[in-house]
């Protein structure tokens, strides 16, 4: 009768110590926004193709030279901004939770 109980108060034990709510840590997302300019006169750049490193999406400036990427993880990102015709620039940006980051990218 006595090894009968050793056994149930382990499983008595298991269950009391494995009955513990997780807490479930919400994902926070930042956002990006831009501008893509010709470095020489400041005039906005469309269609300018964005990249980032790590990949979020491939987009392009709209008529005024913005772009935006929103929902998007908190981290550091290259921005990759080309066209043709223009040399490639590459700017770094910072983006934090719920936080929006800005960069002004100016091809030449």
């Amino acid at each position: 009768m006595r090894f009968l109980n050793i056994p149930i108060l382990l499983l008595g034990l298991l269950f009391i110590s494995s009955c513990r709510e997780d807490r479930i840590q919400p994902t926070l997302f930042g956002s990006m926004v831009g501008t893509v300019i010709r470095d020489a006169d400041n005039v906005a750049v469309n269609n300018a193709i964005i990249s980032t490193t790590p990949p979020t999406s491939l987009i392009l400036t709209d008529e005024f030279g913005r772009f935006a990427l929103n929902d998007i993880e908190p981290g550091t990102y290259t921005i990759r901004a080309e066209k043709e015709g223009f040399s490639p620039e590459v700017e770094s940006i910072t983006v934090f939770e719920e936080k929006t980051a800005n960069v002004i990218v100016k091809l030449s």
